[in-house]
């Protein structure tokens, strides 16, 4: 090689080599970055494994009913609004 003579010359492959090291460590973290975003507005629109709904005025004081249940671990009331 005449790295010692041209240092120069090894230059672009060098950066070659560090920019695709950059690009792939940038993609990695933005791919779990969109994983994660994508699991958490999916569990933001669902909201619980198994939901519940009532129609009409239903009243938050119902949840103890349905805690009651057997294999019901957590109840969580809430509610949900037009915004106009």
């Amino acid at each position: 090689w005449e790295l010692s003579r041209r240092p120069m010359r090894g230059a672009g492959p060098v950066l070659l080599l560090v920019l695709a090291v950059a690009l792939g460590t940038m993609a990695i973290g933005q791919g779990a970055s969109w994983s994660r975003s994508q699991d958490d507005q999916a569990d933001f629109r669902a909201g619980a494994p198994i939901r519940v709904l009532a129609s009409g005025t239903a009243d938050p004081g119902r949840t103890d009913r349905i805690a009651g249940v057997t294999g019901v671990r957590q109840v969580a009331p809430a509610a949900r609004s037009e915004v106009p």
